[in-house]
This record gives C-alpha cells, sequence and structure tokens, in this order.
C-alpha cells in the first residue's frame, strides 16, 4: 500500500467563524468545490454538520464515484475531520481534515489537508498518481473559491 498526503491553503478576509461555517456547511460543499455536483447530509451528527454527520458527495465527473464520508471530530471555529465510509473501492483509507486558523479579527487561513491510501491489489492502483494530482488542483481551486 502506498500513502500519499495532498494539502492547500489559503488566507481568507473573513473572521475564522466565518470560514468555518462555510467550509463545515456540507449542503453547501459545491459552492466552492465546484467539482462536487451535490452534498446531501444522510444523516446529522451530535450537532449540525457535526461529529457523526454522514454525508453523500456526487461528483460533476462520470469518472468519479459518489462516495458517503462521516465527520469524525468537529472543533468549531478551529477543525473538523471526515473519513469515506463508501464509495471509492480503490482506498484503503481517507482522511481529510478543514483547519481554519484566524489570522487577526477579519483575516483567516483555511487548510485543507486528506490523507490517502491506497489498496495495491486494485486496479485503480495504477492511477493513483493521477488521481492525487487531480486532487490538489481541486483542494487549490476550493480554497481560492473561499476568496469570490
Amino acid at each position: 500500500m502506498q500513502s500519499f498526503t495532498t494539502a492547500a491553503e489559503q488566507i481568507v478576509n473573513r473572521t475564522q467563524e466565518e470560514c468555518f461555517k462555510i467550509v463545515s456547511n456540507h449542503r453547501f460543499t459545491h459552492n466552492f468545490v465546484f467539482d462536487v455536483k451535490k452534498c446531501t447530509v444522510l444523516e446529522e451528527g451530535e450537532t449540525k454538520n457535526g461529529k457523526g454527520t454522514v454525508r453523500e458527495v456526487k461528483f460533476k465527473s462520470r469518472l468519479w464515484p459518489s462516495i458517503k464520508e462521516r465527520v469524525i471530530f468537529f472543533d468549531p471555529p478551529k477543525h473538523y475531520a471526515y473519513k469515506i465510509i463508501s464509495g471509492m473501492p480503490g482506498l484503503e483509507d481517507h482522511l481529510g481534515e478543514w483547519h481554519v486558523e484566524a489570522i487577526n479579527e477579519n483575516e483567516s487561513k483555511v487548510i485543507w489537508t486528506v490523507y490517502f491510501k491506497f489498496k495495491k491489489a486494485h486496479l485503480f492502483y495504477p492511477l493513483r498518481h493521477r488521481f492525487v494530482n487531480r486532487f490538489e488542483c481541486i483542494q487549490k481551486d476550493a480554497l481560492e473559491n473561499l476568496l469570490i
């Protein structure tokens, strides 16, 4: 198995609370992650969008499957983490994290980090580098879209 980490960060002219509210509002993920067609909350967690929330993410590309993710950590307005729980058969493990750091009263640093571990015995394995490179572009674009 081979592991990869991708990350993107962006300085945004919004408060930490505003940034966190945007990146943790699953129903509006498509508003800044333009490769996402729709994100639907299937099951609410302990709090709205919080720990335990299960969401289904549908992508615009027909080559990418719909996936289900569970929020596993939720600490507003600073950090949340999620894991894919189904829909990506070529992955052994996947963890995504959003961090929002206040720089000052009206400026924040948003960081999106994703950890991938691929199954070696899978048809998807030879394409892992291409997938990771594409996903990193999606991350960077999404964070730039927060500026809009």
